[in-house]
């Protein structure tokens, strides 16, 4: 009793994860020999549940037909945990055909008898799917009764799943008239424990059975021949006892159980348990046991409850056993090897040993062992290297001593090591190398924690890699995705974010900024003309005039798209930005770019879009750009090869015509 007390509360504490799977689904469409077998397997099925609603309609002790006994709930759930939804068909017809017996006695309609017996047909289907959802959602649907706690599952799965069935059964019987309503409750438990009880009683058997006590029966017998002969011959002594003689002997059957369960096994003792329960309802039945001096339904409900209780004591007792003689074999198992394991262990000690010093020793990066006072352990030549001083100068030597300069940014990270017991990864560390002025290196190092035997963190270990290379040929592909590969001047991509920050910084000193929009006039007609290739020599050109033109080291020349371009101004008024953008033109001019094919002029032409605003929230960056373009767009609109530009800060549209 303790152990279910303890088991109870972590019954549904186990992932979705952690649950066995019930069987993937039958296939969809049957060849026809499955179909047969399905058809044969219904009638089957049809057919003795047929016959197990006939024998418990001879149990009818209540209003409304109610047996106090309903045998074919125990056959529904073992089948339906066999073949799942493959034994609908036969429980249905079984259903339907094994409650016509109802009719003679019928007296409320024949509408309401096919009703009623929809129901019932309905509720001996929901009944066993509850109980296998029930259990393939918290327990082991192949197993039901593998341990402890798949048996406590199954049970309350035996329990809970005949209580829609009875309510549906009870409620339609009730408002047709067939049970008076004040005895709602009384034949709503018959009902629901008729089903219950017979789940637990006579659906182990079928659910425990397997082949081996079949195909190993005669071993079976030779090596527990006494056993199932005391056993059997105990059992019959009490039950021809109590339930012929009427001597209130019962609970000795307890006895019979516990030796079962401890020299048999499960399903034996199911079996036990199932046959003496067939014997003590005919007997109850019939007036004989000790459970007979009660109305038949009061007698059988009581009988089924001992019997039931008798059930739950055996699966209960059988899973602890079982579990018990798992663990007893466990440890058996263990003790029997602990001696090789111990000298296998020995063995990969020294193995481990020789294979970490070999690791050292051949390792392309930096590796290191250091205690909790920093000082080294263990170092290979590598790391030697790196701090360029040999490997004894560094044993049992702290780090702060052997590497003074790095120690403040290092230790941080053995001490989160020895602090957290996790690892620290991926830690960057550069540092200027003694021997080579102006030469700086980059290393990544990780920190690991080493545990002993008793899982306590008494070392951390290090490596350490040389990624200078790695870092320059990342600068490198930086900067080659900022820059735009014809013209060698920014990329729309480092534009847009020049431009976020330097509108952002305008913001906070309240400072103003401009965007000069240049675009090539009628370059389509020059490549039409000249061809491509001198297009982007055309290109070229413009960007080395940008960036010659520019006054900071802050002000930015990027090409923004085709023959479109910007020069970004941070700090710079009206004034200046006119200066930038005549500036440009003039070059241009200088150039002497040769353009038959322009409207405007026989040499390469500029339009050219400045905005000069002090950012201001709500505007955005976007907002800033936008202003160009217009101001750019009134440069076209306008005859182009000139300047237009518009000012946040004032309203008039100063204008630089071609000269």
């Amino acid at each position: 009793m303790a152990t279910m007390l303890k088991i109870f509360p972590a019954l549904f504490n186990r992932s979705k994860r952690d649950r066995p799977q019930p069987p993937s689904r039958p296939p969809e469409w049957l060849s026809p020999q499955q179909s047969w077998q399905l058809v044969l397997l219904s009638l089957a099925i049809a057919l003795v549940y047929s016959l197990c609603a006939t024998i418990s309609l001879e149990f009818i002790s209540l209003p409304g037909k109610i047996a106090s006994v309903w045998l074919p709930s125990g056959l529904t759930l073992a089948l339906f945990f066999r073949w799942r939804s493959r034994s609908w068909p036969g429980i249905v017809i079984g259903s339907m055909f094994g409650l016509i017996r109802l009719w003679t006695d019928w007296e409320h309609g024949f509408g309401n008898f096919i009703l009623f017996n929809l129901i019932c047909t309905l509720g001996n289907c929901v009944q066993p799917w509850a109980a296998h959802w029930f259990v393939s959602r918290y327990g082991n649907v192949r197993q039901p009764f593998i341990d402890l706690r798949s048996s406590l599952i199954f049970i309350l799965a035996a329990w809970i799943s005949p209580t829609l069935s009875a309510t549906l059964g009870i409620t339609f019987a009730c408002w047709i008239g067939t049970i008076p309503w004040p005895q709602y409750w009384i034949c709503w438990v018959s009902w629901w424990l008729a089903s219950a009880l017979a789940h637990l009683i006579f659906s182990p058997p079928m659910l425990l059975f397997k082949k081996y006590y079949w195909s190993n029966r005669r071993r079976y017998i030779q090596q527990y021949g006494w056993d199932l002969i005391g056993i059997g011959l105990a059992t019959i002594v009490v039950t021809l006892t109590d339930f012929v003689h009427g001597y209130p002997v019962a609970y000795i059957l307890f006895a019979s159980l516990i030796w079962s369960v401890f020299r048999l096994g499960n399903w034996p003792s199911s079996c036990l348990v199932a046959i003496v329960s067939v014997g003590a309802i005919i007997a109850t039945v019939t007036g004989n046991g000790s459970f007979a001096d009660r109305s038949m339904n009061e007698s059988i409900i009581l009988l089924q409850s001992f019997m039931g209780i008798l059930s739950i004591a055996g699966l209960v007792l059988s899973a602890t056993v079982q579990e018990r003689k798992a663990a007893q074999h466990s440890l058996e198992a263990t003790l029997q090897t602990l001696e090789v394991r111990i000298a296998e262990r020995t063995a990969e000690l020294a193995q481990t040993e020789a294979q970490l010093s070999g690791f050292f020793s051949s390792s392309s990066i930096g590796m290191g062992i250091v205690d909790d006072e920093m000082c080294y352990l263990r170092i290979n030549q590598v790391l030697a290297d790196i701090n360029c001083l040999p490997v004894q100068d560094h044993l049992g030597k702290r780090v702060q001593d052997v590497i003074p300069e790095l120690a403040s940014e290092l230790i941080p990270y053995f001490q989160a090591v020895f602090s957290s017991g996790l690892p620290q990864l991926s830690k960057e560390t550069s540092r200027e190398i003694p021997q080579h002025s102006g030469v700086i290196r980059t290393w990544l190092s990780s920190y690991f924690p080493i545990f002993d035997r008793d899982r306590q963190l008494f070392r951390v270990g290090f490596v350490v890699m040389d990624i200078t290379d790695r870092k320059r040929l990342e600068h490198q592909l930086e900067q080659q995705a900022r820059i735009d590969g014809l013209t060698q001047i920014a990329n729309r991509r480092h534009f847009d974010e020049a431009l976020d920050r330097a509108w952002r910084q305008c913001i906070y000193s309240q400072q103003s900024m401009a965007l000069v929009l240049c675009d090539a006039d009628h370059f389509k007609r020059y490549n039409d003309t000249y061809g491509h290739p001198m297009g982007d020599r055309c290109l070229v050109q413009i960007a080395e005039v940008l960036r010659e033109t520019l006054r900071h080291p802050t002000d930015l020349a990027a090409r923004y798209g085709g023959e479109e371009f910007a020069v970004l101004l941070p700090s710079a008024s009206l004034h200046q930005a006119l200066l930038v953008a005549n500036a440009i033109r003039d070059r241009i001019r200088a150039r002497a770019i040769p353009h038959e094919g322009s409207l405007v002029s026989d040499r390469v032409t500029l339009s050219i879009g400045v905005a000069v605003g002090i950012p201001r929230p709500p505007k955005s960056a976007a907002d800033f750009v936008d202003q160009a373009d217009r101001a750019l767009y009134k440069a076209k609109q306008q005859g182009r090869n000139r300047v237009v530009a518009l000012d946040d800060s004032a309203p008039a549209l100063p204008q630089w015509p071609h000269a």
